[in-house]
């Protein structure tokens, strides 16, 4: 780990180095975030500014009629059960079945 002052004692070019690999990865941030920030955006924006095309970052004419809409929707808990159900019987199978590797591969004559 540097030192917090070594930036003014570096090369040029490591410098340049540095300040190319930050915006990179300020990019990088803002490309992968904004997609995020939109839909966020667009869930607590009214219906008709969403249509308009309005809602770019912040949400315009907050509305949670979007919330009420998708949690009437009685397949969405039908889906969600199934995630929870298949989240505990696989991670009990991954777990037993990973046991009885470790088992088989201690007792292994060779191992």
């Amino acid at each position: 780990m540097r030192k917090p002052d070594s930036f003014r004692s570096e090369s040029a070019s490591d410098k340049l180095l540095d300040v190319i690999v930050l915006l990179l990865v300020a990019f990088a941030v803002i490309v992968t975030a904004y997609p995020f920030l939109y839909v966020v955006s667009v869930s607590f924006s009214d219906g008709a500014a969403v249509a308009r095309g309005d809602v770019y970052l912040f949400p315009k004419g907050l509305s949670l009629e979007t919330y009420k809409m998708v949690m009437q929707y009685d397949q969405l808990w039908v889906a969600y059960g199934n995630s929870i159900f298949y989240t505990i019987v696989g991670t009990i199978c991954n777990v037993l079945g990973e046991q009885v590797g470790g088992i088989a591969i201690h007792r292994h004559p060779g191992g």
